[in-house]
């Protein structure tokens, strides 16, 4: 299967600040800027799944007002992680030791109280198993998402041991990489 991972354009917020779930709008000029790059490099008449979350669903919709060839499906499985309380917070105001105990516990310890990376992983996994039986789809989605996409392409078991486990590399906003899952990958 070949997953064309989009991440989001750049959204409306301060920079060093805490967000996953909270619902941002995207900048006007990168949503403009990443419909036009991706309405001339996406491939034709594939399946497009969008997060719910406003920075992604926006880019969803403007590149479906130039591309009519597209269909749009959401899924809340796309979602960003969700930080919980720390969702809208200054990193900087986020004490060390907070920061150190989710590192120290990085697959099951859930920063802000409501997820994990696991739980997320996990999400993502079902995802993707719901889209086996596609050849191509595109994913508009989250660095976290595109993160968990990639961790399962080379994990066996699908299980975080520790926060060296989660990829470093994540692709810049409003930018687009594809990924091809073969049978013997774990998705």
């Amino acid at each position: 299967m070949k997953l064309w991972l989009v991440r989001h354009p750049k959204p409306i917020v301060a920079s060093g600040i805490c967000y996953g779930h909270l619902d941002l709008v995207p900048e006007s000029e990168a949503l403009i800027a990443a419909t036009q790059t991706l309405s001339k490099s996406l491939p034709l008449n594939i399946p497009v799944y969008t997060s719910p979350l406003l920075r992604a669903q926006s880019l969803a919709e403007s590149l479906l007002k130039i591309r009519a060839d597209l269909t749009v499906h959401s899924d809340d499985r796309l979602k960003e992680m969700n930080f919980g309380c720390w969702e809208s917070t200054p990193w900087t105001d986020i004490a060390q030791e907070i920061i150190d105990a989710w590192v120290k516990d990085f697959p099951t310890h859930r920063f802000g109280g409501i997820e994990s990376a696991q739980d997320v992983v996990n999400r993502v996994d079902s995802f993707l198993q719901t889209m086996k039986s596609k050849q191509e789809c595109i994913l508009i989605t989250h660095a976290g998402v595109i993160k968990a996409v990639h961790f399962l392409k080379t994990s066996i078991t699908g299980q975080l041991r520790s926060a060296q486990d989660w990829p470093e590399r994540s692709i810049g906003y409003g930018e687009c990489e594809l990924v091809e899952l073969n049978d013997n990958d774990r998705p």
